[in-house]
């Protein structure tokens, strides 16, 4: 298994610590849980053994309504386990390049 210590964890700790404060930790836990969910959904369907790392930083990084997206989008992928990485990949750069065109300032 690769080394992790450099994960981009984009402050997931300071993150969770205010998300209990703010919601309570049912509500975290329960979101985390889905997150969790769909990392393991994910790592199970488009890993194409090189797509880990890429796959874990998403996954924190990113909220859980991004991520549902981006799984709702991927669900038709077919072929080999690189086509079917390549595939998520560009799903994923769709759904988040749009995320950044709906926050941009009118």
């Amino acid at each position: 298994m690769g080394d992790f210590r450099d994960l981009n964890t984009n402050n997931v700790k300071q993150r969770t610590c205010s998300s209990i404060a703010k919601s309570g930790f049912d509500t975290w836990y329960a979101e985390y849980s889905a997150r969790a969910a769909l990392l393991t959904q994910a790592l199970e369907r488009y890993n194409d053994g090189r797509m880990k790392r890429f796959l874990c930083e998403l996954f924190i990084q990113q909220d859980l309504s991004v991520l549902t997206e981006i799984m709702n989008n991927a669900e038709e992928i077919t072929g080999t386990d690189k086509e079917r990485g390549k595939q998520f990949r560009s799903i994923v750069q769709t759904v988040l390049d749009s995320q950044q065109f709906q926050k941009q300032p009118l």
